[in-house]
């Protein structure tokens, strides 16, 4: 495996996972809402 190869793979995990981090956000975001929904009524 050639570094640039290395680099690019790097690079495309770490998107990865901002992409996966920003999912759990507002996976929680959403749940955490849906709950205070149900706390009003």
């Amino acid at each position: 495996m050639r570094e640039a190869d290395l680099v690019e793979a790097t690079q495309r995990i770490h998107m990865h996972l901002i992409y996966v981090g920003y999912g759990i956000k507002y996976l929680l975001e959403y749940v955490c809402w849906k709950f205070a929904l149900y706390d009003v009524s």
